[in-house]
């Protein structure tokens, strides 16, 4: 692992009684509603400092871009010029070439067999071969120890948190004087990134009695910073500037305690951050380059897009990667892999346009077939425990029908499933975007039995009333695995209604929110 620690400091505090500037205006401060995740565009988990590479001049259609290491190279992308986040849209529900095959196209089932490498793309260089294995790992770096720490921190966290977006901006403010060559490779809106980098800090803050919890936590951040380009040097710019903008805030309560407990505890966990990333690059690129090969339009505002990626992605059914367009640099959002893993490599996603979302809008209006992506690793609990025979029952909401989808694939090609039922919800019968898929794999399989149901259309000629009403008409769950997906409020009401009133041990569940994948898996919230 790269040695690296915070600098000694002097103590950063103002003389008591001094008179401190605030800073002149907010120097990263904007609206940021273009970028406010919604069903189908969530939100990445932003790195503490998300210093990516800077885009080589050649345009989108370039072969390649290189990490500021040298490290992994990938396509080169170009901002759109502006930053109008209104985006033209395509015809709804155009057909050819460029949107792929026409809405409501037929299903075909998984293919079976050894999974094998697709062919690269000729017109690309090959990728650099991954780091060679190492014998050893370095020894994990130690948690801080300091019994007075996790107080100090704590209370100084209750000192600055009135303020803590005035915080925020001072640290970006301090990171960007000393840095100001990070400050392009940031999102073009901040707000979120703040507010992501706050939830953090509380989080790691009001752990500090118990640093090793969130050693996973932590590695997990480690990880998906490496698609940002961070390096091991970048943090100790961050853990200046945050240990700067604490002290600013604290006045008069910051002394060399509480100075020396927060550096503990940043140290830690930066070095916990960085010996993940080394660990992740032995076995794993940062991202993936992927074309697109097929664009559906499924009415005015969802598409299902068809990608190769350019190597092999490894993931399991009921995952979700991370997507990053051409068009909106450094933006990345969640979709869900809608079909189990298949020998050509090939991944589906489900995109609904969600207002003033500036990736969704892109893929579902902009996005033509040939264009490239850049795809982050799965990720995601929505998975399958073990391999044994079952019953199941998939419950999904829009577009959580992608890992839903997944996992009922993934049960026919192994042959998993006694017996499944699918619940697709929507408010109306026009939403039911991949009923034909799923009819279709029903009509394969006499153990897959798909239920549509429609909330507010009383033209409809099937199971009417929102999923927990008709889950509960429909039979006896209790002896199910339970596989949920949708918008939280449906997922709560669900999970409440089969774990109360239905019987079904809540141990059986497995749920996912796409508002919370919006918001990074949660992961970001302060215990």
């Amino acid at each position: 692992m790269s040695g690296y620690a915070v600098p000694r400091l002097p103590l950063l505090s103002p003389p008591l009684g001094a008179s401190v500037p605030e800073p002149a205006g907010d120097p990263v401060r904007a609206d940021d509603s273009a970028g406010a995740a919604g069903p189908a565009g969530a939100l990445d988990v932003a790195p503490v400092c998300a210093a990516a590479a800077s885009p080589t001049p050649d345009g989108f259609g370039a072969p390649r871009w290189e990490v500021s290491d040298g490290s992994f190279t990938g396509p080169g992308f170009q901002p759109v010029p502006g930053s109008d986040p209104d985006l033209p849209a395509g015809p709804d529900g155009a057909t050819g070439a460029s949107y792929g095959s026409s809405y409501g196209s037929s299903y075909t089932p998984p293919p079976t067999g050894s999974y094998t490498t697709a062919d690269p793309d000729p017109s690309l260089p090959p990728p650099p071969p991954p780091p060679p294995p190492q014998d050893t790992l370095p020894p994990r770096p130690a948690a801080p120890v300091d019994p007075l720490g996790p107080r100090l921190i704590q209370e100084s966290l209750a000192v600055v948190a009135p303020r803590a977006d005035a915080v925020l901006s001072h640290f970006y403010a301090l990171l960007f004087i000393e840095r100001p060559d990070l400050r392009s490779m940031f999102p073009p809106m901040m707000d979120a990134q703040r507010d992501r980098l706050l939830a953090a800090l509380l989080r790691l803050g009001a752990s500090a009695g118990d640093p090793e919890s969130q050693r996973g936590f932590l590695r997990q951040l480690g990880r998906d910073h490496r698609k940002y380009g961070v390096l091991a040097e970048h943090y100790a710019a961050v853990g200046v500037a945050l240990i700067g903008a604490l002290a600013r805030f604290s006045r008069d309560r910051w002394n060399e305690a509480t100075q020396e407990a927060w550096l503990g505890l940043y140290s830690w966990a930066s070095r916990v951050m960085i010996e993940a990333a080394e660990e992740d690059a032995m076995v794993s690129p940062p991202w993936w380059d992927a074309r697109i090969i097929v664009h559906e339009r499924r009415g005015p505002d969802i598409a299902i897009l068809t990608v190769a990626p350019d190597r092999p992605l490894p993931y399991r059914p009921g995952q979700h990667v991370t997507v990053e367009t051409p068009w909106w640099p450094r933006v990345w959002r969640h979709y869900s892999i809608a079909n189990a893993p298949r020998p050509d490599n090939l991944l589906e996603l489900h995109v609904r346009a969600v207002p003033a979302g500036w990736v969704s809008q892109a893929l579902v209006h902009r996005a033509r077939v040939g264009d490239h992506l850049r795809l982050g690793p799965a990720r995601g609990a929505l998975v399958m425990r073990g391999e044994s025979l079952r019953r199941a029952l998939c419950v999904a909401g829009g577009t959580g029908l992608a890992p839903i989808k997944a996992l009922v694939e993934h049960m026919a090609q192994r042959q998993l499933a006694h017996d499944a039922h699918v619940f697709i919800g929507a408010r109306r019968t026009s939403e039911l975007y991949d009923l034909r898929a799923l009819s279709q794999m029903a009509e394969m399989y006499s153990w897959l039995h798909v239920v549509p149901a429609v909330s507010e259309d009383l033209s409809f000629s099937g199971a009417r009333g929102t999923l927990p009403d008709v889950l509960a008409r429909y039979g006896d769950w209790r002896d199910h695995d339970v596989y949920i997906s949708g918008s939280s409020a449906m997922v709560s009401a669900t999970r409440l209604r089969l774990t109360g009133e239905l019987g079904v041990e809540p141990g059986r569940l497995l749920t996912e929110s796409l508002d919370a994948v919006s918001q990074g898996d949660r992961l970001l919230e302060a215990r």
